[in-house]
């Protein structure tokens, strides 16, 4: 019965029933054991027999002599002696004794036969709780990744370490979704306010710019692959052999070495170290004298920075693993290894890593993986993935009007990265304001997340957001 009215497992319940139901059997047991009276056995006697109270008057003056009580005596010995134990002396419970007995064996049969109305909250427990125990899993496999990182400085891997196994003890204590979730974005926080460098984005512009300029010059070319790809041994040792053939150089050839190492440490002010040590070898190379020392301090500095880059980069990389973590562990999916990835392709996520970062995509191939409006297929809601953009093989009409439209790229660091920023792709259709269309892809969306498979916080997430779409109009 308590099982019914709370959430609480019987695996649980049963260890505390007995508990309760021993000491009520054990006085129960007692109470019937408990010797009665004589007197009163005698009166009980009395009623089932119908004797007429001659047991308990025999009895109340048993040590009496007198001639009435010893004729009482002997015929309340008589009656006795036509009587049958076995036959008069029958259990025959009570009327309330039957109604009780009836209504508990009703209510046993009810309770084992009909399946407890908490038994689906049980269940989302239950599968709360193996997601968070996955989640844990997912943690501890992560940590024991990176900490042995090599771009990872010591003090970084144990700063790293420290902050995911306190994450992982916080998660063995939770008990719910939504606290797992809530642990996640904490370590991404003290991840990023720990570990993370205010200047990383200014670093590797700074890289990125050098590497571009010191490429286009052939003496320093190799230098500007290795930035590029972010090789420190390379880059040392492009830097030891432009200073084994700095003294070989003519001025002319001393001249424009100088310029492009200036040229790299001007492009390069975001990182003022690695700049500094490129304008000094840039100072010494013009001046005719020794290069030796401003190269390894370029060499250093440019190592340095190389370090901190790729550090920065695996810091990134994990707090992404939490990101994706925290978004799956959000909407449900499964966490196991062997599981498919059901955020695919959804931004944050590995597979929509392209995607995120404005890769172009051929939307009109040949009348595949044509963008539709939901108004245009009645009954089409949303979420209906890659294999509702047009997977049915249906063509546009011909001559109909075509939209170019841009997706903005992140400009990277090698030059077929820079070919796909703000790349087109054609979207079939006249352009349609979005207004027109808000009310039917709310609708359709709401629709969808109504499905019980959804997440709760993703169906309030994505009701929160139409509506704020709505309430901005």
């Amino acid at each position: 019965m308590v099982g019914w009215i709370a959430p609480v497992p019987e695996a649980e319940l049963r260890p505390w029933a007995a508990e309760v139901a021993l000491p009520a059997a054990l006085a129960g047991l007692g109470v019937g054991l408990w010797p009665s009276a004589h007197r009163r056995r005698a009166a009980e006697l009395d009623t089932r027999l119908g004797s007429g109270d001659r047991l308990a008057t025999a009895w109340a003056y048993r040590a009496a002599n007198q001639t009435v009580v010893r004729l009482q005596r002997r015929d309340a010995i008589a009656r006795l002696s036509n009587r049958s134990p076995s036959l008069d002396l029958k259990w025959r419970p009570a009327r309330a004794e039957l109604w009780a007995l009836g209504a508990t064996a009703l209510i046993a049969a009810v309770l084992l036969v009909i399946p407890s109305p908490q038994q689906a909250v049980l269940d989302r427990q239950a599968a709360e709780q193996l997601a968070v125990e996955e989640a844990s899993q997912r943690l501890e496999s992560l940590r024991q990744e990176v900490v042995n990182v090599n771009s990872l400085t010591p003090e970084q891997s144990r700063q790293l370490d420290e902050l995911l196994q306190q994450a992982q003890a916080e998660l063995k204590r939770t008990r719910t979704q939504q606290e797992a979730t809530a642990v996640l974005a904490r370590t991404q926080d003290q991840l990023s306010q720990t570990l993370g460098d205010p200047n990383a984005n200014l670093r590797d512009e700074a890289l990125a710019a050098m590497s571009e300029t010191l490429a286009a010059e052939p003496r320093t070319q190799a230098l500007g692959d290795a930035l590029q790809r972010e090789d420190a041994q390379a880059a040392s040792d492009a830097l030891k052999e432009i200073a084994a053939q700095a003294d070989q150089l003519s001025d002319v050839e001393r001249q424009a070495l100088s310029r492009a190492l200036q040229r790299a440490a001007n492009v390069g002010r975001s990182d003022p170290r690695s700049a500094t040590a490129l304008r000094d070898a840039a100072q010494a190379i013009a001046g005719s004298r020794s290069a030796d020392a401003a190269l390894s301090t370029a060499d250093t500095a440019l190592r340095d920075a190389i370090q901190a880059s790729q550090a920065q980069a695996a810091l990134n990389a994990t707090a992404q693993r939490l990101r994706d973590l925290q978004t799956q562990l959000a909407s449900g999916a499964s966490l196991r290894p062997d599981a498919p990835q059901a955020l695919r392709g959804q931004p944050g996520s590995q597979g929509g890593e392209s995607l995120a970062a404005g890769t172009p995509v051929a939307v009109d191939a040949g009348g595949r993986g044509q963008l539709r409006d939901p108004s245009d297929s009645p009954g089409n809601g949303a979420g209906t993935g890659a294999s509702g953009l047009g997977g049915r093989g249906q063509t546009s009409p011909v001559g109909q009007a075509a939209e170019n439209v841009f997706v903005p790229g992140r400009v990277g660091n090698g030059p077929t990265d820079q070919d796909l920023v703000d790349q087109p792709f054609t979207v079939r259709g006249a352009p349609r304001p979005y207004r027109d269309v808000l009310s039917q892809y709310a609708q359709t969306t709401r629709d969808y997340v109504e499905r019980p498979d959804i997440s709760p916080a993703v169906r309030d997430l994505v009701k929160q957001y139409f509506q704020e779409l709505e309430e901005g109009q």
